[in-house]
């Protein structure tokens, strides 16, 4: 039941870090995109 649960643990902050990376990704991506497209209609 501990490792069970020391396990389950360490599943759900890889789950987070796996979130937190797709997420930082994406507002990267959108922050590259807005600085591009303002450059271009200027």
């Amino acid at each position: 039941m501990r490792k069970y649960f020391i396990h389950g643990w360490s599943n759900i902050f890889c789950l987070l870090y796996l979130l937190t990376f797709i997420s930082s990704s994406t507002i990267v991506k959108i922050s590259e995109f807005t600085c591009i497209s303002r450059f271009t209609l200027n």
